[in-house]
């Protein structure tokens, strides 16, 4: 049966995942740095300390797969190359890369690309998007071979990699090699296709819960135990009709081995999206539950081709913060050793000694007032894109010394955004000696938000730890003040010496 996904060009409303609720809040993961300018403290016991948003030094490498539906319209076809096209423009001669592959399933998963880099394989990526592939849809195969794909890419992190899954979701088949379960229909034919739906509840519509649909379609599948299933195309067992309810059929294990494979993902910390087309026309709008189940998946959120876009080239978005408690501490390390004493680091606050980067460029600092700066230029609502407020007191919520960077525009793989401050050691010791493991802050802690407006919760940055020696003092050794006299004595050979010489040379006369 031939069924064509239709989007409406250049207004595609594509869905984005959110975890199932069983699955509780996704994870977040922010590539982020906070380091030290050097080992030991200077002369004043200062040191620069610096935040860095993605962190400093790391290529940020992006994995993105697509999972196609082989009825996928050429018009999705082309809006997916030219996100990709967008892609490839933005991170070209940075430090940041993307890699794409793409699976088109029919009956089986095909693997039309493997995962490329995006700026020197565009067109190979292109390619697999654009295959001719049909007979069949068995969304299980797809979803199992995208997420091996991703699974097998360790040199990226998880939270840096993409799952997008495009579908009417009107399955039959499941598993890696083709596999259904016929069920006899009223008259008697038997076969496994997207009609076993009404054969079995009577009608197209969706259930009521899909949560509710999937465990009962979960404890029929387990009561089964695969008595039914037969290679695609086979026929022989099936479900008799008058068994029909008592039985999983074709879509109902199907449609629970794909939710599944895409819980799966999630769990692997993917960043998954499950997109569906237009419901108001063709096959789509005659099996309702095919759409419902990926508006199931998706958790009802509207997203577009540039809503991808943002999430994969933003590291964060404006309302993210970050806030830094200046270091202090009831320990240390003398001569490695531990001395339970007090240390206090505190913050300088001057618009000379505060230093923001992005992508290297550096923004003009502007005090704003007492202890708050604001980099760059505002917008036309006055906004500065980065504000830095310092509470030497702390506050009502915050009682300890720390100041909150805030972040109000999206900061972008591609760009590193660098904050550099200084700190002093105000109560140095005296006693000879070399002091280790003083940290420049208690905490650091990033509170991202994401390109939807949803918070994450807070992830905490690395501690610098500090050292300083502290040099013996004159008195400690006698010789100490023995340079002038040796100085002085020297002079006194050198007289003497020359009395010598002149004395033989006036006897030699």
């Amino acid at each position: 049966m031939h069924r064509k996904i239709t989007f409406a060009v250049l207004t595609v409303l594509l869905l984005i995942v959110l975890p199932f609720s069983a699955l509780g809040k996704q994870d977040w993961s922010i590539s982020k740095s906070k380091t030290a300018d050097r080992e030991f403290l200077d002369e004043d016991y200062r040191a620069k300390v610096t935040l860095s948003l993605p962190a400093g030094e790391e290529v940020l490498v992006s994995d993105i797969v697509f999972v196609l539906d082989k009825s996928t319209s050429a018009d999705v076809e082309e809006e997916i190359i030219n996100l990709l096209a967008s892609l490839k423009e933005h991170v070209e001669d940075t430090d940041a890369k993307v890699k794409a592959g793409v699976v088109i399933f029919n009956k089986q998963a095909n693997v039309t690309c493997e995962l490329t880099d995006i700026e020197t394989g565009y067109e190979a990526i292109a390619e697999g998007i654009r295959a001719d592939i049909s007979s069949g849809t068995n969304t299980h195969a797809g979803l199992l071979a995208g997420k091996k794909m991703l699974d097998e890419d360790a040199e990226v992190s998880s939270e840096r990699k993409y799952l997008i899954f495009i579908s009417d979701a009107i399955t039959y088949i499941f598993n890696e090699n083709p596999t259904a379960i016929p069920s006899q229909f009223e008259e008697n034919a038997v076969f496994a296709g997207p009609d076993a739906w009404a054969n079995k509840y009577e009608n197209n519509n969706p259930p009521a819960d899909w949560d509710a649909y999937l465990a009962a379609a979960g404890e029929q599948i387990a009561q089964d135990g695969g008595e039914f299933e037969v290679s695609y195309g086979g026929q022989e067992p099936f479900i008799p009709y008058n068994e029909r309810m008592e039985h999983a059929m074709s879509v109902d294990r199907a449609l629970y081995e794909t939710a599944q494979a895409y819980k799966s993902a999630q769990q692997a910390g993917y960043n998954c999206y499950a997109l569906t087309a237009d419901t108001t026309s063709g096959t789509a709008s005659q099996y309702l539950w095919g759409p419902s189940f990926m508006e199931y998946l998706a958790q009802g959120r509207e997203v577009s081709f540039d809503g991808i876009y943002r999430d994969v080239i933003y590291l964060l978005d404006a309302g993210s913060t970050v806030i830094d408690i200046i270091g202090q501490g009831e320990s240390f390390e003398k001569d490695g050793s531990l001395m339970e004493e007090a240390y206090d680091f505190r913050f300088i606050s001057s618009a000379e000694e505060l230093k923001l980067t992005v992508g290297g460029e550096e923004y003009a600092t502007v005090a704003l007032g007492p202890n708050e700066y604001a980099f760059g230029q505002p917008n036309q609502e006055e906004i500065y894109p980065f504000v830095l407020k310092y509470y030497p007191e702390g506050t009502s919520t915050e009682p300890r010394e720390h100041f909150v960077w805030e972040i109000n525009v999206p900061v972008d793989i591609a760009r590193r955004v660098s904050l550099t401050y200084t700190v002093e050691l105000t109560n140095p010791q005296t006693e000879q000696g070399l002091y280790t493991k003083l940290y420049t802050n208690e905490e650091a802690v990033v509170y991202p938000v994401d390109s939807y407006g949803n918070k994450g919760e807070g992830e905490y940055f690395e501690r610098p730890a500090l050292a300083y020696k502290v040099q013996p003092k004159d008195d400690e050794h006698p010789t100490g003040d023995i340079a002038p006299a040796i100085f002085a004595g020297g002079l006194a050979l050198c007289a003497a010496a020359a009395v010598i010489i002149r004395a033989v040379k006036t006897r030699r006369e």
